[in-house]
């Protein structure tokens, strides 16, 4: 049976606002919809960005220490950057139309809810909106003790999906369904494990209580879900890599530092899966780690293990790199195949 699918090509949007709880909640309601969420806390950092990386669309505050969002603004339509961009305010009515006047796609008034920027997105993307389906991941419960499947449907986020087994019904579901994370209840031997790690081989792997053999981090038990939603469930849900047109992209790393090998190893995992349905549709692949942390200690492991994945698999891959890196890894991966800065 083939590995699940992975997420089609993600959309970069770029989230502008001085407040972080309002870069979360975009984050919140964006991510399970296909996109992937970079966060700038003011105008001069969103400007920096904006020099090196290219977004489909940017949400902007209009009122931000630094550099705020008119004067952001005005610098990207005297530069033709083509960035569509919705306006974030709770200001006063004449401030948004002086903005909107600057070349605003749409604007959403604070606070808001998954209605309100969904019908922003509609109108802003057209028929493009409509067809975004939520993807919040799908969780497996593997003989959890009692309480714990209610515990974690609290802690999961709204379009997340969780399921519930035990034995070889788990490991059945493991081979037939496309898991982003596996919850091990101190019940899940270690045939149980091997066998769900060999069915699903890009799930994290959680062990709920205490560490486990096999397991890439552990689930605090018993837990609120408060404890449980945070900070490991939410990385081990994200769509890390994306795959289509030829295309493998890699999302970025957010999170605690301590969190970064459990990002990089699950990258990597979910790299051979996007690589094994892209053999079927290109002689040639693009792979695209830009976003990865912009260290050789980080990239290059990430990128000889997809070289390795992708000549096996019968494709030619090519690199794109955070910027500055391309040169970091001459002698290496540059000399076998062409490496270029995103």
């Amino acid at each position: 049976m083939p590995p699940p699918l992975p997420a089609p090509p993600a959309r970069t949007v770029l989230a502008v606002d001085d407040s972080p709880a309002i870069r979360a909640a975009l984050e919140a309601l964006l991510e399970p919809l296909g996109f992937e969420v970079v966060h700038a806390e003011h105008g001069a950092a969103a400007l920096q960005l904006l020099r090196t990386s290219a977004f489909d669309l940017a949400f902007l505050d209009l009122q931000m220490p630094v550099l705020d969002g008119p004067t952001l603004l005005r610098f990207m339509r005297q530069h033709r950057d083509p960035t569509r961009v919705v306006l974030l305010t709770s200001a006063e009515t004449a401030s948004v139309a002086a903005t909107i006047k600057l070349g605003v796609s749409d604007y959403l008034p604070k606070p808001f809810d998954a209605p309100a920027l969904r019908a922003v997105l509609e109108r802003v993307l057209g028929a493009e909106a409509r067809r975004l389906e939520p993807d919040g991941g799908r969780l497996l419960l593997v003989d959890g003790p009692a309480g714990a499947a209610a515990a974690l449907r609290g802690a999961l986020p709204p379009h997340a999906a969780l399921d519930e087994a035990r034995g070889a019904e788990a490991e059945a579901l493991a081979r037939t369904r496309p898991y982003r994370a596996l919850a091990l209840g101190p019940g899940a031997g270690e045939g149980l494990r091997r066998a769900l790690s060999a069915s699903a081989p890009a799930a994290a792997r959680l062990a709920l209580g205490e560490a486990a053999a096999g397991a890439d981090g552990v689930l605090p038990w018993p837990a609120a879900p408060d404890a449980l939603r945070a900070p490991l469930l939410p990385l081990c849900l994200r769509p890390l890599v994306s795959a289509g047109g030829a295309r493998v992209q890699l999302a970025g790393f957010r999170g605690e530092p301590a969190q970064e090998p459990l990002y990089l190893a699950l990258a990597a995992r979910r790299l051979h899966v996007a690589l094994e349905w892209l053999r079927q549709e290109a002689a040639a692949v693009v792979v695209d780690l830009s976003r990865a942390p912009p260290r050789p200690e980080a990239v290059s492991p990430l990128a000889e293990e997809a070289a390795g994945a992708a000549l096996d698999r019968g494709l030619e891959p090519m690199f794109l790199v955070p910027r500055g890196l391309e040169r970091a890894l001459a002698g290496g991966l540059a000399d076998r195949f062409i490496v270029r800065a995103a």
